[in-house]
């Protein structure tokens, strides 16, 4: 029997085939690449829209007020990305830089701040429904579970079980619920940072964690 193997997409994306999968014999391909809207790349490669004051505070207020209850995000390695490069990187992206700057504009004492934070929200929602989805990666996994208490957070319950229950069902087809000795290769990373199993194991617990939490408000 062929061994669960971690394969690399035409776009970068990492995706967990088990060892039945006909990803694994020679009648499987490769998905094809995704072409995304003109319009949201635009968006996506000018880093002027992430270094700025208000994304800066909200990400600040994000992680003071937030970051105990969403441990499945390494902040350090986060920070130096975003820093590096908030756009194509390994620990951050654009919806992921959203969905944390929702929460946290929602923590500051300012109300124009508090306003914005339904526009991040929908940034983060609208960037992971056009292109997170048909791209899967452990940065769209972190972001719809932010959006999940995003949601939740503000009375849309049934809107954050569905967010949590992507994220879960994502981070199935990035093969975090298994055990990387029983791939057919270790994914290697050129990030100054690297999900190593440790990290693995904690996105993991907190899909887990997330799903289970959300489901009891939904359904209470």
């Amino acid at each position: 029997m062929a061994k669960a193997s971690l394969q690399e997409t035409t776009e970068g994306s990492m995706i967990y085939h088990g060892p039945t999968s006909i990803f694994n014999t020679d009648m499987g391909e490769n998905p094809s690449t995704v072409n995304l809207p003109a319009d949201l790349i635009l968006s996506y490669e000018d880093r002027a829209n992430y270094h700025n004051p208000t994304i800066r505070l909200c990400l600040a207020l994000f992680f003071y007020w937030q970051y105990p209850q969403v441990m499945f995000i390494d902040r350090e390695a986060f920070v130096q990305e975003f820093e590096l490069n908030p756009i194509h990187s390994e620990f951050c992206s654009p919806p992921l830089i959203h969905a944390g700057c929702a929460l946290g504009a929602l923590m500051s004492p300012d109300a124009n701040i508090r306003a914005l934070a339904a526009n991040f929200a929908d940034s983060a929602e609208n960037a992971l429904v056009r292109q997170g989805l048909a791209i899967p990666k452990i940065t769209s996994v972190q972001a719809l579970l932010c959006c999940a208490y995003y949601e939740v957070g503000r009375g849309n319950l049934s809107k954050g079980w569905m967010y949590s229950g992507m994220a879960f069902r994502m981070g199935q087809d990035l093969g975090i619920q298994r055990d990387p000795t029983n791939w057919g290769r270790q994914a290697q990373s050129t990030a100054p940072y690297f999900f190593d199993d440790e990290f693995r194991r904690r996105i993991y617990w907190g899909c887990f964690l997330s799903d289970k939490y959300v489901y009891r408000k939904a359904k209470s």
